[in-house]
């Protein structure tokens, strides 16, 4: 029987580990992501932020922690629905630009508190709501994330992870790979399964836009690489599959885009 923990601590120690490696990836890409998140938010609402405001139209539900809060948005948008915010952000870019936006709206900042920290390993306190958004995919003991969630949230957590497609290239490879367990990597599919295990049956919606994301890599032997650590899978194959696939542009650099779209899960702790 498969260990949904286990894969899932695996594949996140891999990503931890390549981004202790790489140092603080946002230092000179945290203005651009804040812009991205900007221009896909004006693009009209999805349906984790409805569910969010039908959430806190419950005037008792006062605070929240924003695990990974990245450049704030997150933070700005429980601020301007009247919540005490606890923003959480471990990358010292990041943390420069949320920042930069709160200051840009005095009258949503006086709402926000801003901790540098990861989770789970920085108590911030207790909150009614805790909420993460892409932010958990490096948690490489599940079991202790979701304990703490649990011990430090009083009415709900909410989680927004990626849902990839069955089509998306690193779906398709892992039901290739390992047809038992197509799990591809830290996403909805395997949380799901593993919240089963912790006896969590949680509730689900998903977003209708997709999401858009690629995967860029220097070289096929740089993305060779990179998969084939991710999976234990073998570098023959996945050469095979990037090349026959048409991931290799002529330059020789790779660009695989994931298909999917954001699964908003929610369970009372």
């Amino acid at each position: 029987m498969i260990n949904a923990i286990d894969v899932w601590n695996r594949f996140a120690r891999e990503r931890r580990g390549a981004a202790s490696a790489e140092g603080d990836y946002w230092l000179s890409k945290a203005k651009d992501y804040s812009r991205l998140i900007d221009r896909r938010w004006a693009e009209g609402d999805d349906e984790t932020r409805e569910f969010l405001k039908r959430l806190f139209a419950d005037r008792s539900l006062r605070s929240v922690l924003d695990i990974g809060a990245g450049t704030g948005q997150w933070s700005l948008f429980f601020a301007r629905l009247g919540v005490n915010a606890t923003a959480l952000e471990p990358s010292a870019g990041m943390r420069a630009v949320l920042k930069e936006n709160i200051a840009a709206d005095p009258a949503s900042a006086r709402r926000i508190s801003v901790v540098e920290g990861r989770w789970p390993e920085t108590d911030a306190g207790i909150f009614d709501v805790s909420f993460c958004s892409h932010a958990m995919y490096e948690w490489d003991d599940l079991a202790a994330a979701i304990a703490a969630l649990r011990e430090r949230t009083r009415r709900r957590v909410v989680l927004a992870i990626r849902a990839p497609y069955a089509d998306d290239f690193y779906a398709r490879l892992a039901a290739f790979l390992c047809p038992e367990a197509p799990y591809a990597g830290t996403d909805f599919p395997l949380l799901q399964a593993a919240l089963f295990q912790l006896g969590i049956f949680a509730d689900v919606c998903f977003e209708s836009r997709d999401t858009a994301h690629v995967r860029k890599f220097d070289t096929v032997d740089a993305a060779v690489t990179a998969i084939r650590t991710r999976f234990g899978a073998d570098g023959a194959t996945v050469r095979e599959l990037i090349v026959s696939e048409g991931y290799a542009e002529p330059d020789g650099r790779v660009r695989i885009p994931m298909r999917g779209k954001t699964a908003c899960v929610s369970f009372k702790p």
